[in-house]
């Protein structure tokens, strides 16, 4: 149990956390003292001095880095407190170009609402007018320097929360910026483009280009949801005012699973301007025909009874209720029905039975990674695929892990990995001959090359073998994670064969958003069907999509917006998109994540699910 102390606040005595802080304790207990550089999220660096306190009638201390002791006497609003806290925000405010009328955080600044709260509107000392940069080379991001009053919340949050580090402090005194990398343009940078900056950011210093000047937090209304671009199943808070997005936060910031997003989550919802679907097309003979959904609905229920073999994919980007809809429909009809990811999760299924392996070797929750002593990453591309996972992956590997990764090409962990193995050969002879010498007994480079039934000409270095062998065999906290890109299941099988004997923990990422597709019956499709309906839901075409595409005698294709899938179809159905629908999803943790409407459809249809129910064999 967390032991306690007692002290008193403004003549209150509260209890405290022995070690916390005297902010952390005061906010616990409904005691507000303004801050600007703390941010929950965050480690506290005493930057901004708002927060201070007077100490047992005498020093005067920032409250967030000042630990809490017993019987200590604090006070949070003394006139003396108020005199000087005023000097350290008219100071802030003096020291860059604040001009709040012209600024794209007007209404929704830290700094400006404590202004108006401590009755700011006259100054004792004199503007400082720096010349500042206006970083704006980025398609999303902008860094004003002259909003920016040195928090230095983005540079934190890029470190601690993303794990990318690409923002940092330049220049001295009045020249003091914030700057990406050794100070090239943000767009040039290693910045992967995720918004936590801007999300911290107190001020107008850091903004999102494509959201200024739309509205204000408080002129937009806003509603808690879930991404739906990858299974991690970040949750977002959506504004939106006259019927558009504004911009995207994310939730639960303080945790420390929580409150990142990616640019598919962010940013690309909020200039997606591809063309809607509204309504059934019905292509035959070269003519195109536009009817309304009740029409399309007995359609497509006559191709489904007029047809011997159907084939029927589903997106992963679904939700569990649509999902469970289309399998049970489809199967009225005869369908073999699969899901974009479930090949993946099949062939696991499949290795772990031959290889005789339990399931405990897979982790349940993924942010284990960053307590792992070693990381082994196959298919670096996780980078671009699950990018709030990534950086797990690189706060681990800052914060000590051990971080191996293996590639046939690029190694998108290239900043962070501490060994990078590109190899020529696929990655299942690698991992076949890493097994191999762990099972011979093979101790050292030496050794191995003599064993040349283990080696067998293929292309793979000695060193990388015998480097992965060494870290492994360690007696540690060891994670092998697999990317949705893993090839083949002669890579799949070496690889979990190489977790059982070395008793490591594994996880592993395919490509369903929605997890939920592991309780449906899904099977590998015909290869020569009459009919294939594929919901693509809100997502536009993916290799599993276009392949099963191109194997159609006719095609039916249900999607959001218009793409090269749809535009294949010989019937394209409306549905609808992530901000839409409503229900539910399931993450790669298996936790059960909520999808709440953002805007009513624009389309005829009420839900997907719904659309599925009508179409049921069951009322012809």
């Amino acid at each position: 149990m967390m032991s306690e102390v007692e002290l008193k606040v403004n003549d209150e005595t509260i209890t405290a956390r022995k070690g916390e802080t005297v902010l952390s304790a005061c906010e616990r207990n409904g005691i507000e003292i303004p801050t600007l550089c703390e941010h929950d999220a965050l480690e506290n660096v005493m930057a901004c001095r708002v927060c201070i306190v007077e100490v047992n009638g005498e020093q005067i201390e920032p409250s967030c880095g000042l630990k809490v002791g017993e019987d200590m006497e604090i006070k949070t609003n003394t006139d003396k407190i108020e005199k000087y806290r005023k000097i350290n925000l008219e100071l802030i405010y003096l020291n860059e170009n604040h001009f709040c009328m012209f600024c794209e955080s007007d209404g929704d600044c830290e700094l400006q609402d404590l202004m108006w709260e401590h009755e700011i509107d006259s100054f004792d000392y004199p503007r400082a007018f720096p010349e500042q940069d206006v970083e704006a080379s980025h398609d999303f991001i902008v860094i004003d320097n002259n909003r920016c009053i040195k928090c230095g919340r983005c540079v934190r949050a890029c470190e601690e929360i993303v794990g990318n580090e690409t923002l940092g402090f330049g220049g001295r005194g009045l020249d003091n910026e914030i700057v990406a990398d050794t100070d090239v343009p943000l767009a040039e940078s290693s910045c992967i483009e995720c918004g936590m900056c801007q999300q911290v950011c107190p001020t107008g210093a850091i903004f999102n280009k494509q959201s200024m000047f739309k509205g204000t937090s408080r002129e937009c209304d806003s509603t808690i949801t879930t991404c739906m671009k990858c299974s991690i199943g970040c949750g977002t808070e959506v504004y939106k005012r006259s019927g558009d997005i504004v911009e995207i936060m994310g939730t639960d910031l303080e945790d420390e699973k929580g409150g990142q997003l990616c640019k598919m989550g962010r940013f690309d919802p909020v200039i997606d301007e591809d063309e809607r679907i509204e309504k059934v097309t019905v292509r035959e003979s070269g003519e195109e025909e536009k009817i309304d959904i009740e029409e399309g609905i007995e359609k497509v229920k006559e191709k489904l009874e007029d047809s011997d073999r159907i084939s029927a994919l589903a997106s992963g980007e679904s939700t569990s209720e649509a999902l469970d809809k289309f399998e049970k429909t489809m199967r009225e009809y005869g369908a073999l029905v699969d899901v974009v990811g479930a090949e993946r999760d099949r062939i696991e299924q499949e290795v772990m039975r031959r290889v005789n392996m339990i399931e405990g070797h897979l982790i349940d929750d993924i942010s284990e990674v960053m307590k792992a002593d070693h990381l082994l990453v196959y298919d670096t591309s996780i980078v671009e695929t699950h990018p709030v996972f990534a950086s797990f992956i690189r706060r681990a590997s800052i914060n000590g892990t051990k971080l191996i990764t293996v590639d046939t090409g690029e190694d998108k962990f290239w900043r962070h990995a501490d060994i990078s193995i590109t190899i020529e050969s696929p990655n299942t002879q690698l991992t076949r001959l890493v097994n191999e010498v762990i099972k011979e007994g093979v101790a050292s480079i030496q050794d191995l090359s003599r064993v040349s039934s283990i080696l067998g000409g293929v292309k793979v270095h000695p060193e990388d073998i015998m480097t992965i062998v060494r870290h492994l065999e360690e007696d540690t906290y060891d994670i092998i994670v697999l990317g949705s890109k893993m090839p083949d299941r002669w890579s799949i099988r070496h690889i979990f064969e190489l977790a059982k004997l070395e008793g490591s923990y594994l996880v592993s990422l395919n490509k369903a958003a929605n997890q939920y597709f592991k309780s449906l019956e899904t099977e590998e499709l015909y290869n020569n069907p009459d009919l294939t309906y594929i919901y693509a839901s809100g997502e536009k075409e993916n290799d599993k999509m276009m392949e099963e595409a191109e194997k159609a005698d006719y095609l039916i294709v249900q999607a959001a917006k218009r793409s090269e899938l749809t535009d294949m179809a010989d019937m394209v159905i409306p549905s609808l998109t992530m901000f839409e629908k409503s229900g539910t999803i399931e993450n790669i943790n298996g936790e059960e994540k909520t999808l709440n409407s953002v805007f009513d459809p624009e389309v005829e249809l009420d839900s997907d699910q719904n659309f599925f129910e009508e179409l049921s064999a069951k009322e012809v």
